[in-house]
């Protein structure tokens, strides 16, 4: 269990548990818009209030998705840097050392 904790899988099954949210209250949003204003219903406002709950719910998913692409880019750099020693300075000290330009 602390291997999978440590390598990050559970993030990215966590992510693709989002988008699939996402798709899910997508596809309700739009089945509730269009039934307000598709076929005649006796209370199309139902509907529409449900169709706006549902986007909703689907942009709150779609925005946790995208902060947690976010969190698994940085830690899935902050770990090659650690991996890799200090990475910058190691790769300045080579290039100073070839006479290449350094920014």
């Amino acid at each position: 269990m602390r291997r999978l904790a440590r390598s990050g899988l559970w993030r990215w099954a966590l992510l693709a548990l989002l988008v699939a949210g996402a798709c899910w209250a997508g596809n309700l949003t739009l089945f509730n818009w269009w039934a307000a204003g598709g076929p005649p219903t006796p209370q199309p406002e139902v509907y529409e209030q449900r169709g706006n709950l549902f986007f909703a719910l689907t942009v709150a998913l779609l925005l946790l998705a995208l902060l947690l692409v976010v969190v698994n880019l940085r830690r899935s750099r902050a770990a090659r840097t650690k991996i890799g020693g200090t990475g910058s300075t190691a790769n300045s000290a080579n290039a100073q050392s070839s006479g290449e330009l350094v920014e």
